[in-house]
């Protein structure tokens, strides 16, 4: 199943941080080809553009209360406006990595105790310091001409990983893992990246670790990567923690097979409005792209030819100015040119099918038979290459809503939800409740899209879906619409 990139102008979407909005945001999908079709297709299911009304603080918060002012446009961290002295201001670009060490002893846990019980203890109270240091602040933020004011969720998403703990969702060793890997990146000597935005990558891990499902993708192509996010978060949180603590410290990640994925520095500068703490509902989270471009190049880096994913901030490689449409999203083969499609268009996306996306979830986890996608959708991101039939053996191929059902049923007796699904994304179903599309009523195409299925109701025959385009688009899906979703060959409704 493959990420493709789009023509379309993008409409941004936003909601207020304390409201959940019925709107979806930019819907980007992956696009995939029948089994013969050599022609990519290049197109993009794009959201409504709200606009909210004046900001709604939060209650009990005082002018003077607001010590940092991030204004997000266009360079969210190129410089940080000070309303009163205080520790934060520690956190700018200027930090040096001399005095990075000095940012908090608590954070530092290099005499671990060997249990798992103490190093839990030992963890929780090096984030409780962490959060009573440096995440208690308020901070209200201008982002795309608009208001926000963020309160801290640490110390409450924090509560929330435990608490799933606790449910026995994950275990003790992922809880003392994650924390470990938050106080080793806020505390690593590194000019990889600042202070500031490692401080800003452990309120999102903490953030998503506490609740998985709040997991999107925003304006860019990265439905699949954005699902196996969602996964790791849930089952794994530590790996997904450790992902991103390494990206961020060295500038690379060492995959449990040994294989060295490099990333571009560029893709490690956030993008607008990927910057919140608490992340704007449909908003993708500056972690949440950090993840995205290691998973990315993890799958670009191996190919029989490899290629290199990078997401531009503002400028593009050759210092030009992005335009609003431009998300920033390159593919450079190895001898950094970009990446063409057959039609000789400009590659603007990463390029994953459904193979590729299953076996790396088999070297992140050891999971298999996650993966789903309609036997009809027999496809790779290159034609000229083959579908490996070893890798293949991982991917479930939908035939019927029978067997949809059953290998539901399957994953949940094995406990291995969420599950990945491919489908197509402009399904009446799926977009209902949703803002329509000007564009939608004229595309027959089937629109690839990747999602995650989180729960199986076998009396009711349904699936319940957490997909990437903001809260509103979570929804209960019956088999049959689902199943028919998944089928590029029958007709839209």
């Amino acid at each position: 199943m493959r990420e493709t990139d789009t023509d379309a102008t993008r409409e941004r979407h936003f909601t207020k941080p304390d409201e959940r909005s019925s709107l979806a945001p930019g819907m980007d999908l992956v696009s995939l080809s029948k089994p013969g079709d050599n022609a990519s297709h290049e197109r993009q299911v794009g959201g409504q553009n709200n606009t909210p009304s004046d900001n709604k603080r939060v209650t009990g918060v005082k002018p003077e209360d607001s010590v940092t002012h991030l204004d997000f446009s266009p360079d969210p961290y190129k410089s940080i406006d000070l309303s009163k002295p205080s520790d934060q201001s520690k956190l700018s670009d200027a930090t040096k990595p001399s005095d990075q060490s000095k940012l908090s002893d608590a954070t530092k846990l290099s005499d671990q105790p060997k249990s798992v019980d103490e190093r839990l203890a030992a963890g929780r109270k090096a984030m409780e310091d962490l959060a009573e240091k440096h995440m208690t602040k308020f901070y209200p933020s201008i982002y795309d001409g608009k208001q926000y004011q963020y309160a801290p969720t640490f110390k409450k998403d924090m509560e929330k990983l435990e608490g799933r703990m606790n449910a026995g969702q994950v275990s003790k060793e992922e809880v003392a893992k994650t924390y470990e890997s938050i106080a080793k990146m806020v505390d690593s000597p590194t000019d990889v990246t600042s202070q500031g935005k490692r401080l800003q990558l452990a309120k999102n891990i903490m953030f998503h670790a506490g609740d998985p499902t709040k997991t999107d993708q925003g304006e860019y192509n990265t439905c699949a990567l954005t699902s196996q996010q969602e996964r790791l978060f849930t089952r794994n949180p530590s790996k997904a923690a450790e992902i991103i603590a390494e990206a961020a410290t060295t500038g690379k990640w060492v995959a449990p097979d040994g294989k060295e994925i490099k990333i571009d520095k560029a893709s490690l500068q956030p993008r607008p409005g990927s910057i919140m703490g608490q992340p704007i509902d449909g908003e993708r989270s500056y972690a949440t792209q950090v993840l995205n471009n290691v998973l990315a190049n993890d799958i670009h880096q191996r190919k029989e030819k490899p290629e290199s994913y990078v997401q531009y901030q503002n400028r593009d490689k050759q210092g030009r100015r992005l335009g609003e449409e431009d998300n920033g999203e390159r593919v450079y083969d190895a001898k950094g040119r970009e990446v063409r499609d057959p039609d000789g268009k400009k590659l603007r996306a990463p390029q994953v099918d459904d193979v590729e996306v299953a076996a790396q979830i088999k070297r992140l986890t050891g999971d298999t038979g996650v993966v789903m996608v309609n036997k009809k959708m027999l496809e790779t991101d290159d034609t000229s290459q083959k579908r490996n039939p070893e890798a293949a053996k991982d991917v479930v191929l939908l035939s019927s809503e029978k067997q949809l059902a059953e290998s539901l049923a399957r994953l949940k007796e094995q406990g291995k939800f969420p599950a990945i699904i491919g489908l197509d994304g402009a399904d009446r179903v799926l977009g209902a409740g949703l803002p329509k599309d000007p564009r939608m009523p004229k595309s027959t195409e089937f629109e690839g899209h990747m999602l995650s299925v989180t729960d199986y109701d076998a009396v009711k025959g349904r699936a319940r879906l957490s997909n990437q385009w903001g809260q509103a688009s979570d929804r209960w899906m019956s088999i049959k619409d689902l199943y028919r979703a998944t089928d590029p060959e029958r007709p839209r409704r």
